[in-house]
């Protein structure tokens, strides 16, 4: 199993229905979620960041669902902007 670091240091298994479930609340379809979910499953290496997976997953989500994606990346930009905030 694939092991992800978190931006704050932390590790956690790498999950793919976290995946699917970030696309899918971005307004993408099943299928288009589990196509980008299965790609970067395939593409995943021990100790890939968060950051890494983004770097994957916007560019195949841009191609596939360009709606989806700006929707993902507008709530990614939100969550930064409340964390800085918070700071």
């Amino acid at each position: 199993m694939v092991t992800i670091r978190k931006k704050d240091g932390s590790t956690e298994q790498f999950q793919r229905v976290k995946i699917i479930v970030a696309i899918r609340r971005a307004g993408g379809d099943e299928e288009t979620a589990k196509k980008v979910a299965d790609a970067i499953e395939m593409r995943a290496k021990d100790g890939i960041t968060t950051k890494e997976i983004r770097k994957i997953l916007i560019p195949l989500l841009q191609k596939m669902d360009r709606k989806a994606a700006g929707a993902y990346m507008s709530h990614k930009k939100e969550n930064i902007v409340v964390a800085c905030q918070a700071s």
